[in-house]
């Protein structure tokens, strides 16, 4: 939804739950352009997800 502009900034991502989505805010150690699949590492209270870019296994 919003980029991770710089490391320990918050962005938002739409998390798959439930069968529908939702917005979570995300923090990540690297800026994360808009638009890149993450893969949630860890979950911080007040809905603060920690992502990470997310490289399918079928990538080199």
């Amino acid at each position: 939804m919003t980029p991770i502009r710089a490391a320990g900034a918050i962005g938002e991502v739409r998390v798959a739950i439930r069968g529908g989505t939702e917005i979570f805010l995300a923090r990540a150690d690297e800026p994360i352009p808009t638009g890149t699949t993450v893969l949630v590492v860890a979950v911080a209270p007040g809905r603060i997800l920690d992502v990470v870019p997310w490289i399918a296994p079928d990538q080199p």
